[in-house]
């Protein structure tokens, strides 16, 4: 990114993660921040809980170090370990809802929830806590590695492949995931970047609602319009559906779309102000302030200035200043969270009047997001940072391609009575350069791929990738290059004493050495865990081949080389890279594959077979071996 106003944005969108947050998410607004979790003396003082009128809902009720997200009246309560409860606030009493624990979970979002257990797996649970989803990790034959929250009725995933689509609530897919990066629906629109880097918006059915241009910036949408700015150009404009320019990039270096028809703009850093649809300012409210203006889902504008805050009219009028308060934060109709300069927290009307008996500490939510102001459009912005990643592995699949099969006689499809040409030919010999161009060894990316700005780069893409083949192929022609010379460099090294005509012992085998006992194949990729295999044998793997000396042909020399087939299996040996597989899942699933294949727990990660002891394995953490 070239343009400083645009890098502004981004560290912008980041940095006010550090304020506090109210919990406040849903296309309802009341609904979802009528409720807000506190701590009335000290912080460690339980957590209690509030309306937005500041009356006490139920006291005392959870934890001091817990961290509880209210929505509504649907509560998340994330324990110092990292599990998850859920409640649900019902006449100033909580009941319990769902499991006991979860090991992870989203707060409710249109009175859904997604969950996470014990195997890493992903699921979908109502507002009564029962289970609508049973398995979101795994649907129609898709590898689900992360999903977001319920919203406008569906919920975006990643599959194993790193690409986007979507399900709705009853786990149907209903755009296939063929994105890299996209966001909720909400009023039946959202943002994607395909595989190309093309930029669109499409509606519910996964149809084209506007494409981008390439070069473009686009920020996030508002009603049928969207925000953009040209490549290498300073200024942000608006543009709707049909491209028609309803703002120009000739003025303001920031617009943040918080309502329906209403921009926050600045013209620099600290100079923001509030204007229309047609670029028209509103009222007082012109680019002079040095905080960015808060909206209200009631109309109103709060400016927080250094010395005091002030509260605007929908149309820009004055209607409040105050210096008690350091800021203030729309919550609802007419309401605020007010934060004294103590850092506590204050529940205020439009007249400044304390509706709240007593400060308090304001508990925030896992992501501690600050507020743009309690409008839909600004709230949706928060949704989208709402992701959970799936733990979950398909162990059996896993293990039919790795382990192959698990016996007394053997392991990785190896048993006692193979010698090293079986093991070759099972697990052949790759040059670490020819192996290093394939898609194998690369762990699967969980992460969220949401951007508050989105960039069509479609063309460069292209370029680069068409590039990157040509390079491939480069790089194919390079890897036999330096097989070959592997093969005479060894043979030189061998003979270095007898001179010989060039390659005149021939070797199949240069990745072995004569005193080797262990074979080591290069690290393979299954179902997103690296192995790394080693196979030990009782005796040297290769043997020379002694014959007539080319030159003295009244001497014998070395003239090539064989595998040695007397050679015995005595221990294979696995060293394993889980990525983000969970490998106490993993372990405990691996023993009751060995249980069923004869073994006995001895302790320690060590089980022996019940009919022959001499076959003993050893397993954990990050290691296992086979003992014949």
């Amino acid at each position: 990114m070239k343009n400083s106003s645009l890098k502004k944005i981004i560290i912008f969108l980041i940095t006010i993660s550090i304020f506090p947050a109210c919990n406040f998410f849903g296309g309802n607004y009341e609904e979802y921040c009528n409720v807000l979790a506190v701590k009335f003396r000290n912080q460690d003082s339980k957590i209690s809980l509030i309306d937005n009128s500041g009356k006490i809902l139920v006291e005392d009720e959870f934890p001091s170090n817990s961290r509880v997200t209210p929505i509504g009246n649907l509560i998340k309560e994330e324990l110092q370990d990292g599990q998850v409860r859920y409640w649900k606030l019902e006449n100033k009493k909580m009941k319990q809802i769902g499991e006991d624990k979860y090991n992870g979970g989203t707060p409710f979002f249109e009175k859904f929830a997604v969950v996470r257990d014990d195997r890493g797996m992903l699921s979908l649970i109502n507002d009564d806590g029962k289970e609508v989803i049973s398995n979101i990790s795994k649907i129609e034959n898709q590898n689900i590695v992360r999903v977001g929250i319920v919203s406008d009725g569906l919920i975006r995933f990643k599959n194993d492949e790193g690409l986007w689509g979507y399900i709705d609530i009853n786990g149907k897919i209903v755009i296939r995931p063929t994105f890299i990066s996209c966001e909720n629906f909400s009023n039946g629109k959202a943002r994607v970047m395909d595989a190309n880097r093309s930029f669109f918006i499409i509606n519910k059915n996964g149809e084209k609602l506007f494409t981008g241009k390439f070069g473009k910036t686009y920020l996030t949408i508002f009603g049928d319009n969207i925000p953009y700015k040209e490549e290498d150009v300073e200024f942000f404009g608006v543009i709707n559906f049909k491209s028609e320019k309803l703002i120009r990039d000739t003025k303001f270096k920031s617009i943040i779309p918080l309502s329906a028809d209403k921009l926050a703009v600045s013209i620099s850093d600290k100079e923001w102000g509030v204007c229309t649809l047609k670029g028209d300012f509103l009222g007082d409210l012109r680019t002079k302030f040095e905080t960015m203006p808060l909206f209200s889902n009631s109309g109103e504008i709060v400016i927080n200035e250094d010395k005091k805050v002030k509260i605007f009219s929908k149309n820009g009028t004055l209607l409040k200043e105050m210096e008690d308060y350091k800021s203030l934060i729309p919550i609802g109709n007419q309401k605020y969270l007010a934060q004294q300069r103590n850092k506590k927290f204050t529940i205020i009307d439009n007249e400044g009047k304390e509706l709240s008996k007593d400060p308090f500490e304001l508990i925030y939510n896992n992501a501690s997001l600050f507020t743009f102001g309690n409008t839909p459009e600004a709230i949706d912005i928060q949704k989208n940072l709402y992701t959970i990643e799936s733990n979950f592995f398909d162990f059996d699949q896993i293990f039919s391609k790795t382990f192959i099969k698990l016996s007394e006689n053997g392991v990785f499809g190896i048993n006692s009575n193979n010698n090293i040409p079986d093991v070759l030919m099972l697990f052949p010999y790759y040059s670490p350069n020819a192996y290093s161009q394939s898609n194998e060894g690369q762990y699967l990316n969980k992460s969220d791929d949401y951007s508050f700005v989105m960039i069509d780069q479609s063309k460069n893409y292209n370029k680069n990738n068409t590039q990157q083949e040509n390079s491939d192929v480069a790089a194919v022609d390079t890897t036999a290059a330096t097989v070959d010379t592997t093969i005479a460099d060894t043979a030189a090294f061998v003979d270095a004493q007898v001179p010989q005509p060039k390659n005149t012992i021939k070797d199949d085998y240069p990745f072995l050495y004569t005193w080797d006992e262990t074979y080591s194949p290069q690290q393979r990729n299954f179902g997103g865990v690296n192995i790394s295999l080693e196979f030990h044998f009782d005796q040297y793997l290769k043997q020379e081949k002694i014959g007539v000396d080319p030159i003295f042909t009244n001497q014998t020399t070395i003239i090539g080389y064989s595998l040695n087939n007397n050679a015995k299996l005595k221990r294979i040996s696995a060293r394993f890279s889980f990525g983000s597989i969970d490998s106490d899942i993993f372990w405990k699933e691996f023993e009751k594959k060995a249980k069923l294949a004869g073994f006995v727990n001895n302790g320690r990660g060590m089980m022996t077979h019940k009919i022959k002891p001499s076959r003993t394995i050893s397993f954990g953490g990050s290691g296992f071996d086979f003992y014949f």
